[in-house]
């Protein structure tokens, strides 16, 4: 009903206002009945197995209103159910296992710059994969570890699945479509939806499966993004590493902030959801074998924390580039490419994913072809105009700072950029960049009287 909306979106507004903007975990229950649902009943099946489970204090924590009644977590009935899998998925289909041969814990997976480093990676059919957990989860069990929060070294995970993207393209044949919807909490994705829109496939939404002792080693999101997690089976064990304000650069992380070693842990059961905030380093280990849906975003909120993220990989490929001494100076396509395997994306693509959301919030503020999705959660016309020009200011002053072309903002010397040179060669036509840039141009020229 109207009151019980009119609570969600209050939740909504707490959320961004106390963990969003302020860039702090949260952990958020009462969705897997109401987002979730489907994918909730598809992919468990129950189990007479006993689980262990752990409570979490209310701070930090935010309900559903709409959902408040939503069934208790059913870590102690419900496993993974593979026979979907095996069904709509595929026995024969390949999937990404990563094999973790370091012991997590601070420092232990990261290069000299503070990166995580790769995994071993091997492609198994999916039949393998369930086959693998069904022995290790049967050991595992019988030793009586159920439930240890030790991790385990030499144990396959299969990560950042493109399932998602992969059930797309033969949707008809699913019980239902789609598996679930993005909860309100975290709409207003501009990476996502300008990949959906302008790329050749390409997504941030993953899906994880690991057994009883597999983990994630300390690292932060990619592109310094904020990422969801959805838990449909099993329970993790998240450990935050809170990151601390500095007045020296000293293992400065591009924003005045070093970790130290305060840190703290979040369990999170079956139907329970987290949002990671953006450059905070963390740990996952899976006490249980868990399936989860993992969603890495970008807002006008933390857009900025993106452009460093970009800026500190090209100077880091131009330093790389200045030791192999082969790559001409002038060759941005294969810098582009570059920073597109090194991150995912590209200045281009970062460039018209900001001016493309900048023109549509203006279309929506000014009412032209106005997309219902923004600030469609907000129950005031005040709210939503504080909103879409809150958004606006801040998109507006990132493009500003693209077409400067500056990397001064991050301290990494005087290595410009080279807009104008990267959008002609992904574009390959000065053309088109012309015209690109002198739209971009028009477009702060109209929000010149956007303030704070």
């Amino acid at each position: 009903g109207g009151a019980n909306c009119h609570q969600l979106l209050k939740s909504i507004h707490q959320f961004k206002q106390k963990y969003c903007d302020k860039n702090v975990p949260c952990l958020i229950r009462g969705l897997e009945k109401s987002h979730f649902k489907d994918i909730s009943s598809q992919w468990r099946k129950s189990s007479i197995r006993q689980i262990e489970m752990y409570s979490e204090p209310a701070r930090g924590v935010i309900s559903d209103a709409c959902n408040s009644n939503a069934a208790p977590s059913a870590n102690s009935q419900t496993i993974v159910n593979t026979e979907w899998f095996s069904t709509f998925v595929g026995d024969d289909s390949a999937v990404p296992v990563r094999i973790n041969n370091n012991q997590p814990g601070r420092g232990s997976n990261l290069d000299d710059d503070g990166r995580a480093q790769e995994c071993e990676t091997m492609e198994m059919k999916l039949s393998e994969w369930i086959d693998e957990c069904r022995d290790h989860e049967e050991q595992f069990h019988a030793s009586g570890r159920s439930g240890e929060r030790r991790p385990r070294d030499n144990i396959g995970y299969l990560k950042d699945w493109h399932l998602v993207n992969f059930l797309s393209q033969r949707n008809e044949s699913l019980p239902s479509w789609p598996l679930y919807t993005t909860p309100s909490f975290f709409q207003r994705d501009l990476l996502n939806d300008f990949l959906r829109r302008y790329s050749d496939g390409g997504d941030y939404k993953f899906v994880y499966w690991g057994p009883s002792g597999s983990a994630t080693t300390l690292h932060s999101d990619v592109l310094h993004s904020y990422s969801w997690s959805y838990n449909v089976v099993g329970m993790k064990k998240w450990i935050f590493h809170i990151p601390e304000l500095q007045r020296d650069n000293d293992d400065d992380d591009g924003r005045g902030e070093h970790y130290n070693s305060k840190q703290f842990e979040v369990i999170q059961n079956t139907g329970e959801t987290i949002f990671v905030p953006a450059t905070w380093k963390h740990e996952v280990f899976n006490l249980l074998e868990t399936i989860s849906i993992n969603h890495n975003w970008i807002t006008a909120a933390n857009v900025d924390l993106s452009w460093q993220c970009l800026l500190t990989e090209i100077s880091s490929i131009e330093t790389e580039l200045q030791s192999w001494g082969h790559i001409p100076d002038l060759d941005f396509a294969a810098r582009e490419n570059m920073l597109r395997g090194c991150i995912g994306l590209d200045v281009t693509s970062f460039f018209f994913m900001v001016l493309v959301e900048l023109i549509r919030l203006l279309s929506s503020l000014y009412g032209v072809d106005c997309d219902e999705s923004v600030g469609e959660e907000l129950d005031s016309s005040e709210d939503r105009l504080l909103d879409l020009t809150s958004a606006i200011f801040r998109l507006r002053n990132m493009l500003c700072i693209i077409m400067e072309n500056s990397m001064e903002i991050i301290d990494v010397g005087d290595c410009d950029v080279h807009l104008e040179k990267r959008l002609s060669s992904v574009l390959e036509s000065q053309e088109l960049a012309n015209e690109a840039l002198s739209c971009a141009t028009n477009v702060v020229k109209m929000t010149d009287r956007f303030e704070p």
